[in-house]
C-alpha cells in the first residue's frame, strides 16, 4: 500500500464520477455493487456486495454495499437489512482469518445527499485496525482528513483472493 496525496485523492474521485456510466446515475456505491470495479470485488453475498475501499483508511478497508439504492435503514425491511449485516459478519470473520486485527470498526457511514468524498446509498465500512491510541480513535479513522492509501498493482486482487479463500459458508 502506497499514502494516497489528498488533492489526487479528490482529482481521482472527480475522474472515477466523471468515467461512471449513466446507468448509474452518478451514484458510486450502485456501480460497485454491480461489480463495476472487478478489481476490488471481495465477494457478492445475497442482499449486498463487499469490496476494497479503493481509497482505504486502513489496510483491507472493506465497503458492504447494499445491493439496490436505498439511502437510509427506514427504507429496509428487516430481511434486506439483516442481509447487509450478515455480509458485514462474514466479511468480518474472512477479515479476522487473513489479517488477525486487533480490532474491526463497523460503521454505516454516507452523507444525507451526494458530497465530493461520500454518497447517500446505504453501505457499511469495516476498517481492521492493528493500532491501539490517539491513531484507532474513530473519528481519526473515518475521516478523509487522515492518510488514505492506495493499492499497487495486484494487491487488491491478491488480497480479495485471501479474503474469499477463507470466507465463512
Amino acid at each position: 500500500m502506497h499514502t494516497l496525496d489528498p488533492l489526487e485523492t479528490t482529482l481521482e474521485v472527480r475522474r472515477s464520477l466523471a468515467a461512471l456510466p449513466s446507468r448509474y446515475r452518478g451514484c458510486v456505491m450502485c456501480a460497485l455493487a454491480d461489480g463495476h470495479d472487478q478489481k476490488l470485488l471481495v465477494k457478492r453475498c445475497a442482499g449486498a456486495t463487499v469490496v476494497l475501499d479503493r481509497f482505504a483508511a486502513r489496510r483491507a478497508h472493506l465497503l458492504v454495499v447494499l445491493d439496490r439504492h436505498a439511502e437510509k435503514v427506514g427504507e429496509l425491511d428487516w430481511p434486506a437489512w439483516e442481509k447487509l449485516q450478515r455480509a458485514a459478519w462474514e466479511a468480518s470473520r474472512a477479515l479476522e482469518a487473513v489479517l488477525k486485527p486487533k480490532r474491526i470498526y463497523v460503521a454505516a457511514l454516507g452523507a444525507a445527499r451526494a458530497l465530493e468524498k461520500s454518497w447517500p446509498h446505504l453501505h457499511l465500512h469495516l476498517v481492521p485496525l492493528d493500532d491501539e491510541g490517539e491513531a484507532a480513535r474513530p473519528a481519526r479513522v473515518f475521516s478523509w482528513s487522515e492518510a488514505l492509501h492506495g493499492y499497487e498493482p495486484g494487491e487488491a486482487e491478491a488480497l480479495a483472493q485471501a479474503l474469499r479463500d477463507v470466507w465463512p459458508h
